[in-house]
């Protein structure tokens, strides 16, 4: 049985030698999950299968999303049907972007790790030192768009759409409530890149990814919202 095709098996690790992974923090830890193949090459009906029942995304939401990473990085597998090698997302400019909340951009550093240091700065956004609330995402996300700026780098407009829509998802993926996410959740899924347990069974709508969006790019860029001045005083540290 080739890699590609291998089923899911139960139990985390973190990748072996020769396994590939990702800059996003959802696929990895599926792929170190077990619930897509180990060896980061996954299929359309993998991808749409783990994210419905580990992450707790509709259907359509999980088939919308895989089906845009295959148009881009698809290769040809077993009888010639697509499937996506998590590496190839490393690739700059187009799902990876600047201004990431837990990886370098590519100009700067290593774009496909995590960054340890950045998790903890987000995580230390929290205001009330327990969650991840809107308002926190959407200061994290204003922090790194002005950091990624700094020095005369110019930050595409498309990091800053795909950064705001990836900040949704993880709210609407990991919150339990209208209290937020856990900071326990947070380091969990971002820095040991380990899916929490009890998040399936949501149903998690395109139209709650886009209002949540929508919500924390108005936050983080009006100069009114509070989240928008925190963002401005974190970076005076």
């Amino acid at each position: 049985m080739s890699k590609q095709s291998e089923p899911a098996a139960s139990g985390w690790q973190p990748a072996q030698p020769g396994e590939q992974r990702s800059p996003c923090p959802a696929l990895n830890s599926l792929a170190n999950g077990g619930d897509i193949p180990r060896s980061g090459i996954a299929t359309r009906a993998q991808l749409v299968s783990a994210m419905v029942n580990r992450l707790g995304v509709s259907t359509a939401l999980a088939d919308k999303l895989a089906k845009a990473a295959l148009e881009q990085f698809g290769k040809p597998g077993e009888g010639s049907e697509p499937v996506l090698h998590l590496q190839d997302l490393c690739q700059h400019g187009k799902l990876e972007h600047d201004a990431s909340l837990t990886r370098q951009d590519a100009h700067a550093g290593d774009n496909a790790k995590v960054d340890p240091a950045l998790i903890e700065q987000l995580l230390s956004l929290s205001k009330n030192g327990q969650t991840l609330t809107l308002d926190d995402l959407a200061t994290a996300h204003q922090v790194r768009m002005q950091q990624s700026a700094q020095g005369g780098h110019q930050v595409p407009s498309k990091a800053g759409f795909v950064g705001t829509v990836e900040a949704s998802l993880l709210y609407n993926v990991l919150s339990r409530g209208p209290q937020g996410i856990s900071l326990a959740d947070a380091r969990e899924f971002l820095l040991h890149e380990r899916v929490p347990e009890g998040l399936s069974g949501r149903g998690i709508s395109i139209g709650q990814v886009a209002a949540n969006a929508i919500t924390i790019a108005i936050k983080g860029n009006l100069p009114l919202c509070e989240s928008a001045r925190r963002a401005k005083d974190a970076l005076k540290k």
